[in-house]
């Protein structure tokens, strides 16, 4: 008999709390367990099917109301130790501080001689400056900038690209990348911190395809920011649809 896969929650240091809420009555699941591991404030680990990927969870220093990760499993990820190893893909949303970090993203990418990065342009740039061996891991860093409305595929990486506005009229802008991960046959969407209104989403409502988790931030489902929580509900349902809902900068208090 088929069984279907199941998502298993781990975290990294000492904060217990439930992430996960199921969202809505969807097929079933995919056959592949799906394992996330919180790392701290956006950052997670996701495993597969023997498949893994980071998303903003290689940080720089910041002072800041979110979780963060202590300082010795901070030393085990840039070193690419157990649980992670072997990583696949590391992405990066955008370039604050609290999501990415130049030189933590190169001490990793020095450590997985595998794995690949994938951010905005903004990232790049950032990494081509700060990283005095740049050279020795450029051949594994990519730019995606799709263009805002269009959904982009990141060739060969089972990773479809967002333009996700960080605040359209942020001075100096923002690039921000909302990811749609595939692995294990689930398909994860990480939004980042966009500040899009309903209407922004909605634009990708027939390009996403099924979402089996969403990542979304604190704000839309608890009544702060641009829009109220039953607005931010009801294209979630409509645009994305997600069987789970995974909450990301989860506050320290």
């Amino acid at each position: 008999m088929k069984t279907s896969g199941k998502i298993i929650l781990s975290t990294l240091h000492s904060l217990v709390f439930s992430l996960f809420f199921g969202y809505v009555a969807l097929p079933e699941p995919p056959a592949a367990d799906l394992r996330i591991t919180y790392v701290g404030n956006a950052g997670y680990l996701l495993e597969a099917d023997g498949r893994k990927i980071l998303i903003d969870a290689l940080l720089g220093s910041y002072q800041s109301q979110y979780v963060q990760l202590p300082r010795e499993i901070q030393i085990r990820l840039e070193n690419a130790e157990s649980p992670f190893d072997n990583v696949n893909l590391v992405l990066a949303t955008h370039v604050h501080h609290d999501h990415f970090g130049a030189r933590s993203v190169g001490r990793y990418l020095l450590s997985d001689l595998k794995a690949q990065f994938v951010s905005t342009g903004q990232a790049v740039r950032r990494l081509a400056t700060d990283l005095s061996d740049y050279s020795d891991v450029r051949s594994r860093i990519r730019a995606a900038e799709p263009q805002e409305g269009v959904t982009y595929e990141v060739a060969n990486f089972g990773l479809q690209a967002l333009n996700l506005h960080h605040g359209r009229y942020r001075k100096p802008p923002v690039e921000n990348l909302g990811f749609v991960m595939r692995l294990g046959g689930w398909n994860v969407l990480h939004v980042g911190d966009t500040e899009i209104t309903s209407e922004d989403l909605r634009i990708y409502s027939g390009s996403l395809g099924s979402i089996d988790v969403a990542m979304i931030p604190t704000w839309f489902l608890m009544g702060k920011g641009w829009e109220s929580v039953q607005q931010w509900r009801s294209v979630i349902e409509a645009a994305v649809n997600p069987r789970y809902i995974v909450l990301i900068h989860l506050p320290l208090e």
